[in-house]
């Protein structure tokens, strides 16, 4: 029995041995494998952080156009389907348009937009003065604020006006689709509102499509 168990003994100590040698090989092996996942994650980020500078290259809000434009659109769209069916099922009931003009707030983002404006130039032309680090703070959070506005409204609108145009209703339609680019034109205003930073491509398009929409009418 003795023997029988130092037998044993040995036999188990050598398998554990074994073990550890397999292990060891294993963790050997899967370094390299773990530093490549790390690479690979590293490429992925700076791929995105890349993306997302060309986006605001070309147009300031478009990182946040692809982030909430299809929750949004889709939003629209189902206010435009409660439209249709209270107006032709429920004795012209206007729900769908009630539920449109909660998501838009045309008042506010104008008076949001001409105060950054108002605050860009007394940053432009007062380099120091007291609270300006106040005042810079003010308008990066009062521009996230506006486009935020702005971007709810622009998709609210656009889904709206696609329910109209998948109900044959081409000129509603057209007039909706007009109106949810006008709000993406107020969206990139407001992102770009201090006179000294360079501007994306669509910054001045979009400048002249805000003003000269209301004298087209």
């Amino acid at each position: 029995m003795t023997n029988v168990s130092v037998k044993r003994t040995g036999l188990s100590k050598w398998t554990s041995g074994i073990g550890r040698w397999k292990n060891a090989l294993l963790n050997l092996n899967n370094k390299p494998l773990h530093c490549s996942a790390k690479l690979d994650q590293f490429n992925a980020i700076c791929t995105t952080r890349n993306r997302i500078l060309w986006d605001r290259m070309f147009l300031q809000v478009l990182p946040e156009v692809k982030k909430d434009g299809p929750f949004f659109s889709v939003v629209g769209f189902v206010c435009g389907l409660i439209q249709y069916l209270g107006y032709n099922y429920f004795d012209k009931a206007e729900w769908g348009s009630e539920l449109l003009k909660e998501h838009i707030a045309f008042g506010s983002i104008a008076v949001l937009i001409v105060f950054l404006w108002l605050c860009c130039v007394i940053l432009r032309w007062k380099p120091t003065f007291l609270g300006r680090d106040y005042l810079d703070q003010l308008v990066t959070h009062i521009s996230e604020r506006a486009v935020a506005f702005a971007l709810v409204a622009a998709f609210v609108i656009i889904g709206f006006g696609l329910a109209a145009l998948l109900f044959k209703s081409y000129g509603n339609a057209v007039k909706f689709l007009f109106a949810g680019l006008y709000f993406i034109a107020l969206a990139e205003l407001a992102a770009n509102p201090r006179i000294q930073n360079d501007k994306s491509t669509c910054y001045w398009p979009a400048f002249g499509f805000v003003i000269a929409t209301p004298f087209s009418f």
